[in-house]
């Protein structure tokens, strides 16, 4: 009946319009990384290069949201994998820290090597998840009491599928001072291939 009751309506309208968006995206992809498409390639990547590339697709968005992300990575790291779905896993490792942080928070993403594993982890401010939510995350379409309003529960299914598909693994914990969490995948280091005897 007003103007503002239009105004009211039509940004619901939207809203709702990409929630149902990023539902149908976030399905698609799922449905690809388990299908293994065609294009799936498993190559000798720099992890490093492949935290660069997706900090720097993301940031503006970060930064709109009064949010900061940082890099940590004392050194080049090396991995067998697929290119787009590591982009993917860790877009939707910073989505998931941004949307359950702190509004004003830092994420934090680090690289080390340890061994012959490589560890890639992620970090947000605000409260962290509790012991008993964290397996069932990675759950297709769990989502806790409480939980930020606009996901699916599919983004941390996304994870896992990929990172079944590398032999690699993913846990939840709290920071170290308990204020925030850590999401941390653990991948095998790229280890060349040794010339045989003459």
């Amino acid at each position: 009946q007003s103007e503002a009751e239009r105004d009211a309506a039509l940004a619901s309208a939207l809203a709702g319009a990409r929630r149902t968006s990023k539902l149908a995206e976030q399905l698609l992809a799922l449905g690809r990384i388990s299908a293994r498409s065609d294009d799936y390639r498993m190559e000798r990547l720099s992890l490093n290069a492949v935290c660069c590339d997706v900090i720097g697709t993301i940031e503006p968005l970060l930064s709109r949201r009064g949010q900061a992300v940082g890099l940590e990575a004392p050194e080049d790291c090396e991995v067998w994998g697929e290119l787009s779905q590591l982009r993917r896993l860790l877009q939707n490792l910073i989505e998931n820290a941004s949307v359950h942080g702190a509004p004003a928070g830092e994420i934090q993403v680090r690289v080390a090597r340890s061994g012959g594993q490589v560890l890639l982890s992620v970090a947000n401010d605000g409260v962290p998840i509790a012991a008993h939510e964290r397996e069932k995350l990675f759950t297709p379409y769990y989502r806790p009491a409480g939980a930020a309003p606009g996901g699916h529960g599919l983004g941390l299914a996304i994870v896992k599928e990929i990172v079944d598909q590398h032999g690699a693994s993913v846990r939840l914990h709290p920071k170290a001072d308990g204020q925030g969490t850590v999401a941390e995948v653990t991948l095998a280091a790229f280890v060349p291939a040794t010339p045989g005897p003459a």
